[in-house]
């Protein structure tokens, strides 16, 4: 998704539906994304009167687009088959005509006439870190093993549907105060082995994007692990690894990155073997799936003792909270794709 500057009180106490704005949080060439209070009774699971939701619509011109419309209804479809406490959840699809609603049957494919409004669940929690890094300092090998463990279980969950997330980076990842990751923005998803929509990598997506990425080749699963593997190390480091903008494999960063210095001792030899082999740059190199990733990174943390993800996160949160999160409590899952 593009950063580029928007106007949060731009609608601002429009009703849309059975909607109101109360901000708008993201725009980009073709969407804009707000987050709203349902007002009315909606045939939507768990979003009833009074809810706060998180509404993506689509720009006027791309509305016009079908290849647009069907990759919204594509995101709803997948979002509403994942049920996964580190994955945001979806509310569902309305389609808005002459001011009334009807929801959409993703078993049938069958929709309303209309404007597409995609709902997702509201995400009290505030960005893995900013991705310029600003906020980045070196972390501690716990913490960063028990988010890659809650990274990974999501990234199963996705991959065992049979697509790839395709947009894996720090803003698609919040933490909330009781220290539950959740993974974001299922708007650059795409079936195994294919390539990623809409093309081109967005705007400063280049630092996480796997070889194979950056190349323009189809994805499969382990160019999400690539991606994970980068936002470990950037936290186990506390620096970038890629530039942001990078635009292809031979562009500036390091083929076999050094290990960060926090990871480097013996005792800590696990979980830089993980990181590293999921940063290889031939996708057969990487570990077998994000599950089994998953697994070695709980099983390293089961064998130092350490409490559980949630119990180490929160306390990071807490911690980081003080300095480099105060500015961001209130972030959420608001952000489509650049792609779209």
């Amino acid at each position: 998704m593009s950063s580029g500057a928007h106007d949060p009180e731009a609608g601002v106490g429009r009703r849309l539906g059975p909607f109101v704005l109360l901000r708008r949080l993201a725009l980009t060439g073709s969407a804009e994304v707000f987050e709203a209070r349902c007002e009315e009774s909606t045939r939507l699971p768990g979003c009833a009167p009074g809810r706060i939701v998180v509404i993506k619509r689509l720009l006027p011109h791309a509305l016009e687009d079908a290849a647009r419309v069907e990759r919204l209804c594509a995101e709803a479809r997948l979002g509403l088959s994942l049920d996964h406490p580190h994955v945001v959840r979806t509310h569902g699809l309305l389609w808005l005509a002459d001011g009334e609603t009807d929801a959409w049957d993703p078993a049938t494919g069958s929709s309303a006439r209309g404007e597409p409004l995609l709902v997702t669940g509201l995400v009290e929690g505030g960005p893995l870190y900013h991705a310029d890094a600003r906020d980045l300092e070196p972390t501690e090998p716990a913490v960063v093993a028990a988010l890659g463990q809650r990274l990974c279980e999501a990234l199963a969950e996705v991959h065992a549907r049979g697509v790839v997330h395709g947009d894996v980076c720090p803003r698609n990842l919040l933490l909330t105060t009781d220290g539950t990751l959740v993974l974001i923005d299922l708007g650059s998803a795409c079936p195994i082995d294919a390539h990623p929509p809409g093309g081109a990598l967005a705007e400063g997506r280049g630092g996480y994007a796997s070889p194979e990425q950056l190349a323009g080749e189809p994805l499969g699963t382990s160019s999400d692990l690539f991606s994970a593997a980068v936002i470990l190390w950037e936290l186990a480091e506390g620096r970038r690894l890629f530039p942001a903008n990078r635009r292809g494999p031979q562009e500036p960063g390091p083929r076999e990155p050094s290990p960060p210095a926090s990871l480097a001792d013996d005792r800590n030899a696990a979980p830089w073997g993980h990181l590293h082999a999921a940063l290889s740059p031939r996708p057969e190199d990487r570990p077998a799936s994000a599950a089994a990733l998953a697994a070695d990174l709980e099983a390293w943390l089961a064998a130092d003792s350490h409490p559980s993800p949630e119990h180490i996160l929160a306390a990071w949160r807490r911690g980081a909270a003080q300095a480099s999160f105060s500015g961001a409590a209130s972030a959420v899952a608001r952000r489509p794709t650049d792609a779209d």
